[in-house]
């Protein structure tokens, strides 16, 4: 009888090991494991809890957070409407409206994100009557190369990107208005390298570096160069 039931058991133990583990100790391993999730399901209730009561105080301070950072927000947005405001009167856009809107974003999925809750966009109106509009869809290449000149002088020392581009800055502008122009990119340039595509020489003649852009077609076929100017060169092309 006793020789039957060793038998069985090891049968079993057999078994338990093809499914389990290749050594007993594998399957009382897995056993232990199976154990602990048991014990877990037993109290996933209580866990459920828990973790209600922990998401409530996070959302709680998530949105805490999120109105404080509005609220800095809409403060920094009208100083800097002001400044860039005060910028465009200096570069020939006295008559323009420029406004930075921070309204929340209701989008389900976008409710909070890294930046907080805010959507927020920079509105513009070249001209007094008309209606301020998203400034990527409104602003002339000209008058959107100002914008941003504006901007990014006002925010020199906080902006960390390394070089900005302007082209075509000085459409719509004369010599007088280059030259206030010129100044506000030498200015720009103390803390980044700026490149400007301009056919202005009253603008032109602020840059450290020229290099001229030329097109000419060689056996049918459009080609264009860039030459670096110096010296007299440089002169003669200004």
């Amino acid at each position: 009888g006793r020789l039957d039931a060793s038998e069985s058991r090891l049968h079993e133990i057999g078994r338990l090991k093809r499914k389990y583990g290749s050594t007993v100790r594998e399957v009382l391993e897995h056993l232990a494991r199976v154990r602990d999730d048991l014990a877990a399901l037993d109290r996933s209730e209580e866990r459920l809890a828990d973790a209600d009561r922990v998401l409530g105080e996070l959302a709680s301070d998530l949105v805490g957070r999120a109105g404080a950072l509005s609220a800095t927000r809409q403060h920094a947005a009208r100083r800097l409407e002001e400044a860039v405001t005060s910028e465009l009167a200096e570069l020939g856009m006295a008559r323009a409206d420029f406004r930075i809107q921070v309204a929340p974003d209701v989008s389900a999925e976008r409710r909070f994100g890294p930046y907080g809750a805010d959507a927020v966009e920079f509105l513009f109106a070249p001209n007094p009557g008309e209606p301020r509009k998203p400034l990527q869809r409104i602003a002339s290449g000209g008058e959107l190369s100002r914008v941003m000149l504006a901007i990014r002088t006002v925010l020199a020392i906080a902006d960390a990107t390394p070089t900005v581009i302007f082209d075509e800055i000085d459409a719509g502008i004369g010599g007088g208005m280059g030259e206030v122009v010129g100044r506000k990119l030498i200015q720009t340039s103390r803390q980044r390298q700026v490149l400007c595509v301009t056919h202005l020489p009253q603008l032109a003649c602020f840059a450290d570096q020229h290099l001229v852009v030329t097109k000419r077609v060689v056996d049918q076929r459009t080609e264009t160069s860039v030459e670096r100017v110096e010296g007299e060169a440089r002169i003669q092309e200004v």
